[in-house]
């Protein structure tokens, strides 16, 4: 490409032309020309959010009884950030919270249930 200002040939990627130091049309497009890549960041608090959901969901021990809490927290926090970010991982949020909170639901049904059991003596400690 040539620069708009000095008329010197300029790589296609250069932001600021070398010879003058004006500003080429990808400063002002945000440093993106047609053929870059533009890279969003990464929601890992909406990742580990459904991880931790479907852990809680599928995990079999007492800890898991803690990680779709986990998950909803940190679905919560994702989609904040995605929010704010304007970014693509507000599906991924929101499917952490809905799968977190089904999990909670199940172990919070599994413990109310073993308390009962364990109050009318049918299960002895």
């Amino acid at each position: 490409m040539f620069c708009k200002n000095c008329g010197a040939q300029i790589d296609d990627r250069a932001v600021i032309c070398p010879k003058c130091g004006v500003a080429t049309d990808n400063y002002r497009n945000g440093g993106q020309n047609g053929n870059a890549s533009s890279k969003k960041p990464t929601n890992w608090y909406a990742i580990w959010g459904l991880v931790l959901g479907l852990l809680g969901l599928f995990g079999g021990g007492y800890i898991f009884c803690i990680m779709p809490v986990l998950g909803i927290i940190f679905s919560a926090l994702g989609l904040k950030r995605a929010k704010q970010t304007e970014d693509q991982g507000v599906g991924l949020a929101v499917g952490g919270i809905v799968v977190s909170v089904f999990a909670t639901a199940i172990w919070l049904f599994v413990w109310i249930l073993a308390f009962i059991l364990i109050a009318q003596g049918y299960y002895t400690v």
